[in-house]
């Protein structure tokens, strides 16, 4: 069968589904990786980038919808830092994360806003283009895979 042949041929219809499938997939990540692109790119623009000295970073626990609490804890660490007027400022990392990356005391370079320092990122690649990159790369692993989909030859009974 020459290339003519294949691109004449009819697709079945769980070939058409799995291709709208992947499709609408690649679509809605590639709106949410937009979306948390703009924003980051946004805050990397308006955000100050300092050090600061890890102050706190113990365990939290969070509830479950049973009303019970978690046994793995999460660590949402306390920073403080002078901001660019020279006042002391403390800051909580915006996310939590799973891992106890850093000790009391340690310095570490963070982001915060200006307009809101009590809020801060670490001024790393995951905590700043994490979610951005994800979002991105699902998107292409969809569109790849509903491209795999469309491409794949049908059965011919």
């Amino acid at each position: 069968m020459d290339a003519a042949e294949t691109d004449k041929r009819k697709r079945g219809p769980g070939l058409t589904k799995g291709v709208i499938g992947f499709a609408a997939a690649a679509l809605l990540f590639a709106v949410l990786g937009i979306y948390t692109l703009a924003g980051t790119l946004g805050y990397t623009t308006r955000s100050v980038v300092v050090t600061a000295e890890v102050i706190a970073n113990d365990p939290q626990f969070s509830n479950t919808r049973s009303g019970g609490t978690t046994d793995k804890p999460v660590y949402r660490p306390t920073f403080g830092f002078v901001d660019n007027n020279g006042q002391a400022q403390q800051g909580m990392a915006a996310r939590p994360s799973s891992r106890n990356d850093f000790a009391v005391g340690e310095r570490v370079e963070i982001r915060y806003l200006p307009a809101d320092p009590s809020k801060v990122r670490v001024n790393a690649f995951s905590a700043i283009w994490g979610y951005t990159a994800l979002w991105l790369a699902l998107a292409f692993a969809a569109f790849y895979a509903a491209v795999a989909v469309y491409r794949t030859p049908v059965k011919q009974s």
